[in-house]
C-alpha cells in the first residue's frame, strides 16, 4: 500500500500531452490535458469579468464551455454553489438561463449581484446619481475625516484598528463617505453594482499591495483619491454593465444570489438542472483575509466578528484554525483522506494537529456538498466541477482530485468526463504560493450526472 507521504496523482491516469486551445472543444477527450496558454487578456476580461479582482477564479472560457456541453441551458435552472466573482452567472446569464449564486463570502455576493444587474438608468442619470454621490460624500467628509483623525489605532466607521497601518486618513475618509453616500441615495437596483465599484477601487486607494493575496504593506506606493477614482471607475464600468444587462434581457436571463453555504444549499430537491463551479482550493487562498478590509468599508461585517467569519469558509485555512477545533477531528468516511488525517496527527505536534483539522475540515464539508448537490440536482441533471489537482501538507501531497471524485461518486454523482486544465498564467490567477506548499500547476475539470 502506498503510503501518504509517497501518495501521487498518477492513478488518474492523465496523458502526457498538452493541447493547447483558445476555447475547449464541446467534448474533450477523457483524460486529456488542455491549455489556454495563447488566450488573450481581453477574452478573459470581455463584459464584467474584470469588474474587481478576485483570488483563483476560473477564466470565462471554462464555465462557457461547461454550460455549452451540459446543455443547452437556455430556460433551465444553472446553479454556481461557490459563485465567488460571478464568472458562472455572467455566461449562464447570456445562455439565458435562470441563474442562482451561492457564496459564503459577503464579498463575493456583492461582486456578483453587481455582475447581474439589470440596470434600467441610462447612461445620463447614471452619471448624474454619480454627481449626487459625490456631493453628499464631499458635505460627510469633514465629520467623518474628523472621526478617523482621533481614532488612530482604534476601531472606527466599521474599520479594524488596524487600518490606520493600510490607510491614510484622507484616504479611508474618502471611501467610508462614498459607502455611505451611495447606501443613502443608490437605486436598490444599483447598489450592489456601486458598491462592488468602491471595493474594486480601494486598495488602489491604500498603502496595501494589490498584487498580493496576503495582507501586506507597500512603502513606495501613493495612494489615489477616493472620490475621483470611483467616479471614473464607475462611469466606465457601468457602461458594460448597461451592454451586458441588454444581453441578459435578450437571452430572457433571470438571476438571484444569495449568501449561504454549499454543504447546506438553501434550494428544493430536484430543482437544479445544471450546477457549474469552482470549489476553493484546501489551505491555499485565504479569502477573507484577501477581501479583509473590502468587507470593513463596504459595511459587509463588523470586526468583531471576523474571526468568527473565517471559519465560515470551506476550505479554512490554518490561521483561523483555533486550539478546540484541532480536538474535532473526525472520520471523512473517505479510506484516503482519513489515512492522511490519522498519519497528521500521528505526527504529534501542534502544527500537525492543526493542519490535519483543515484536511478534516475540507473534505467533510466537501463531501457533505457533493451529498447537497446530488440532492438538488433533477434526475439526469449534470454537474461540472473544477479542483485543484493535488494539495502538500507538511510534506503530504495529498491527491485532492481522486479523493474529490470518490466523495462525488459515493453521493451518487456518476464520473461522466475527466481532463486537466493546466494553468498557463498562475501569477494572474494568484495562486502563488510558498515553496513548501509547492505551485498549484494543474486542475482537474469532471462532469458528474445524476441518473
Amino acid at each position: 500500500m502506498i503510503s501518504p507521504k509517497e501518495a501521487t496523482n498518477t492513478c488518474l491516469g492523465i496523458n502526457d500531452s498538452v493541447t493547447n486551445v483558445s476555447e475547449l472543444p464541446l467534448n474533450p477527450v477523457h483524460n486529456a490535458q488542455y491549455s489556454f496558454q495563447n488566450v488573450r487578456r481581453s477574452t478573459v476580461t470581455k463584459w464584467t469579468h474584470g469588474l474587481h479582482k478576485y483570488p483563483a477564479k476560473f477564466i470565462p472560457q471554462i464555465p462557457r464551455w461547461a454550460l455549452a456541453h451540459c446543455g443547452p441551458v437556455h430556460g433551465k435552472t444553472v446553479l454556481d454553489p461557490f459563485c465567488g466573482s460571478g464568472t458562472t452567472l455572467i455566461e449562464a446569464g447570456l445562455a439565458g438561463a435562470d441563474t442562482r449564486g451561492l457564496d459564503v463570502s459577503p464579498v463575493a455576493v456583492t461582486i456578483s449581484e453587481a455582475k447581474t444587474t439589470i440596470t434600467n438608468l441610462s447612461a445620463s442619470h447614471f452619471s448624474k446619481l454619480l454627481s449626487e454621490i459625490n456631493d453628499l460624500a464631499l458635505d460627510q467628509l469633514d465629520a467623518i475625516r474628523n472621526s478617523f483623525g482621533s481614532s488612530v489605532g482604534q476601531n472606527c466607521n466599521g474599520l479594524h484598528f488596524t487600518w490606520s497601518n493600510w490607510f491614510g486618513v484622507d484616504e479611508i475618509s474618502g471611501l467610508v463617505a462614498t459607502r455611505e453616500a451611495i447606501m443613502a441615495l443608490a437605486p436598490k437596483t444599483e447598489r450592489s453594482f456601486l458598491l462592488a465599484c468602491l471595493s474594486s477601487v480601494s486598495k488602489s486607494c491604500s498603502y496595501l499591495d494589490e498584487d498580493q493575496i496576503k495582507v501586506r504593506l507597500d512603502k513606495n506606493k501613493k495612494p489615489l483619491a477616493p472620490l475621483s477614482t470611483f467616479t471614473r471607475f464607475s462611469l466606465e464600468a457601468f457602461m458594460t454593465q448597461a451592454t451586458l444587462a441588454k444581453a441578459y434581457t435578450s437571452a430572457g436571463a433571470s438571476f438571484s444570489v444569495d449568501r449561504g453555504s454549499a454543504d447546506a444549499l438553501p434550494y428544493n430537491s430536484q430543482s437544479i438542472d445544471v450546477i457549474v463551479t469552482s470549489p476553493p482550493y484546501m489551505n491555499a487562498i485565504d479569502y477573507t483575509m484577501n477581501h479583509k478590509y473590502n468587507m470593513f468599508i463596504l459595511g459587509l461585517i463588523q470586526p468583531e466578528n471576523f474571526k468568527d467569519h473565517c471559519r465560515e469558509y470551506i476550505g479554512i485555512t490554518e490561521r483561523a484554525v483555533r486550539t478546540k477545533d484541532a480536538l474535532q477531528v473526525g472520520s471523512t468516511n473517505n479510506q484516503v483522506a482519513d489515512g492522511f488525517i490519522e498519519s497528521l496527527i500521528d505526527e504529534g505536534s501542534a502544527l500537525t494537529a492543526n493542519r490535519a483539522y483543515v484536511v478534516y475540515q475540507y473534505f467533510s464539508r466537501m463531501k457533505m456538498m457533493f451529498a447537497e448537490s446530488f440532492r438538488v440536482l433533477r434526475p439526469g441533471g449534470r454537474a461540472a466541477f473544477v479542483v485543484g489537482e493535488t494539495n502538500r501538507v507538511c510534506g503530504h501531497l495529498i491527491p485532492t482530485a481522486e479523493i474529490l471524485e470518490d466523495m462525488a461518486n459515493s453521493e451518487g454523482l456518476a464520473t461522466d468526463l475527466r481532463f486537466a486544465h493546466v494553468m498557463a498564467n498562475r501569477s494572474s490567477m494568484r495562486l502563488n504560493r510558498s515553496q513548501t506548499g509547492g505551485q498549484i500547476n494543474r486542475e482537474m475539470i469532471y462532469v458528474f450526472s445524476r441518473h
